[in-house]
């Protein structure tokens, strides 16, 4: 079960590198992975009731706290850096694609200019005989 567990999880990983930022990849998973396996400690390992003084009570949960604001922090940073880039490229391909159908009309026009000069010729040479 363990093996398959961390197969999956790098599996997730790999999948969402592909599709998203590193930091907002590496700071979700990181981040899910210690306060998922903080809870199961928790659960499982009865991780409370091993606190010897008020200050485990209150620093244990505000440390899980400061993982979430802290990925809070780094995943908004990666989603304005990525939709900023998002326009860009957009903008970029949009661009790009105008200059192709630029070209080909281009090319197509001047395809029609020979058609037409080879059919005038044509005529030319047939009245010609």
């Amino acid at each position: 079960m363990a093996l398959v567990t961390a197969f999956g999880g790098l599996l997730f990983l790999t999948s969402c590198m592909k599709r998203y930022d590193a930091t907002y990849s590496s700071a979700m998973f990181v981040g899910s992975f210690v306060f998922s396996a903080s809870i199961m400690s928790v659960v499982h390992y009865k991780t409370f009731e091993n606190l010897e003084s008020i200050w485990n009570y209150i620093l244990y949960p505000a440390g899980l706290a400061v993982l979430t604001v802290g990925v809070g922090i780094l995943v908004q940073e990666a989603d304005q850096s990525s939709s900023n880039g998002m326009s860009n490229s957009r903008n970029n391909s949009i661009h790009e694609i105008l200059i192709q159908n630029e070209h080909i009309a281009v090319d197509l026009q001047s395809t029609q200019d020979q058609e037409e000069t080879a059919q005038d010729q044509e005529e030319t040479a047939g009245e010609m005989q």
